[in-house]
């Protein structure tokens, strides 16, 4: 059953279209100058990870839940403009159950396919 809340960020036509199709995109949240700021941070966890001479990639070992460890998880899954869209759909009260990284390293030969999370 779709929510009946309306949402001052998403749009009647944005929410009844993700109800009726079961996604919405593209929804702008963030600017090119943040993605760019949290994948630079992102990207030097990994390698002070990688520096700890552990075996395998920071995404392994803290790919769900990464927001109970990782402060940059936290802030970007509770980043305002994220949350918009998301209580858009869902309302107002919401709770952060998980984060996961999912990374896909350029031309790795490792396949991350279409999914879809149903928990």
């Amino acid at each position: 059953m779709a929510n009946t809340e309306t949402s001052n960020h998403l749009s009647q036509i944005q929410i009844q279209s993700y109800w009726e199709n079961g996604f919405l995109c593209p929804i702008p949240a963030i600017s090119p100058q943040q993605c760019q700021d949290w994948r630079a941070q992102l990207e030097t966890i990994e390698g002070d990870w990688l520096d700890n001479g552990l075996p395998r990639a920071l995404n392994i070992y803290k790919r769900v839940n990464a927001h109970v460890v990782m402060p940059l998880a936290y802030e970007i899954a509770a980043h305002s403009a994220i949350l918009d869209g998301v209580e858009g759909i869902l309302g107002l009260d919401i709770l952060l159950y998980s984060t996961e990284f999912l990374i896909k390293e350029p031309r790795t030969k490792h396949v991350v396919t279409m999914h879809q999370d149903l928990a």
